[in-house]
């Protein structure tokens, strides 16, 4: 997915993206603007993260 194309619903002003560059916006604030009527349509879940265990059964990192 390329930079600045995501969630166009819920972002959709986005800042601007040219040649591998974040540039910054010539706008005051962050140069984004966020939708909340259309985030609804995106709502939470929680997802367990996966954990992973060594072969005596203790926790290990990735």
């Amino acid at each position: 997915m390329m930079p600045g194309t995501a969630f166009k619903d819920v972002f959709p002003v986005q800042v601007e993206w040219k040649d591998g560059y974040l540039l910054p916006p010539d706008k005051p604030g962050l140069g984004i603007e966020f939708d909340e009527e259309s985030a609804k349509k995106y709502p939470y879940k929680e997802v367990m993260p996966p954990r992973f265990f060594r072969e005596d059964g203790a926790l290990t990192n990735w």
